[in-house]
């Protein structure tokens, strides 16, 4: 190997250890959009949630699963959600930071539980699922 080509490798070998000693940065992913309306929009959901844990984790997670247009979504998802528990014993209340990942669920909870078969799929939700992703 020629001197020129050395030098390179020494340069590479030097950027890959700077690389890899590098702690990676952990914490609150970036909000896609104004922050402070993330944290004031969550800080008004937490207040009003009753199952409350975590409450770093349960932002992080809102971050990760609400966009900013979609807060009137999320917040009619949590009233119905909320509204569903009143005869609800206490240890079948999804925390906030577990209900943050399944919340559209909740959204239009369309089907009526009292008639509800769990054996059989639901078609039309799996459908929307596909052509709404793909």
């Amino acid at each position: 190997m020629n001197e020129e080509a050395i030098k390179i490798l020494e340069r590479i070998a030097i950027a890959l250890e700077t690389i890899a000693s590098k702690p990676k940065a952990r914490g609150t992913p970036k909000a896609k959009g104004d922050k402070s309306a993330f944290v004031d929009k969550f800080n008004d959901l937490w207040s009003r949630y009753p199952l409350k844990r975590d409450k770093q984790v349960a932002f992080r997670n809102f971050c990760l699963s609400v966009k900013v247009s979609e807060f009137d979504d999320f917040d009619k998802a949590m009233t119905n959600y909320v509204s569903s528990l009143k005869d609800k014993d206490a240890k079948y209340i999804k925390y906030f930071k577990t209900f943050v990942s399944g919340w559209r669920d909740w959204i239009n909870p369309e089907r009526d539980d009292q008639n509800y078969d769990s054996s059989k799929p639901d078609y039309d939700k799996l459908l929307k699922g596909i052509f709404n992703n793909g």
